[in-house]
């Protein structure tokens, strides 16, 4: 999401009328129903936090403990729970 001075795209007459109800405010205007985007879709992270998430699976059954998967991987020992746990 990023931010947009609403006098720089709205018609004046238009922009006058919001000052009604939000002046000095940040309005948030969602998008159109049926336009939103998956969490992730944008950039990798979603693949890259799935494939961190399957490593540390393998390590678990490795036999590695999970005070020290916590410390590797900088996540609280119970976020390593989570992650182990679920599929």
């Amino acid at each position: 999401m990023k931010y947009i001075k609403a006098c720089d795209i709205l018609p004046k007459i238009l922009l006058e009328e919001i000052q009604k109800y939000a002046e000095g405010c940040i309005v948030y205007i969602p998008n159109k129903s049926g336009n939103r985007k998956a969490w992730g879709h944008m950039t990798d992270t979603k693949s890259e936090l799935a494939m961190r998430n399957a490593q540390i699976r393998v390590d678990f059954k490795d036999g590695i403990l999970l005070d020290k998967l916590s410390e590797n991987y900088s996540l609280s020992i119970e976020s390593i729970k989570k992650i182990i746990y679920s599929r």
